[in-house]
C-alpha cells in the first residue's frame, strides 16, 4: 500500500513539474 501511494505521489509531482516546466518554457519562447 504505502509503496503504491508513495509512486502515485511521486508521479503527481512529475506530472505538476512537466506541466510547471512547460509553462515556463512557453512563457520564455513568447517573448
Amino acid at each position: 500500500w504505502a509503496t503504491y501511494a508513495d509512486q502515485l505521489e511521486n508521479l503527481g509531482a512529475h506530472v505538476i513539474g512537466g506541466i510547471f516546466l512547460a509553462k515556463t518554457h512557453y512563457k520564455v519562447n513568447r517573448q
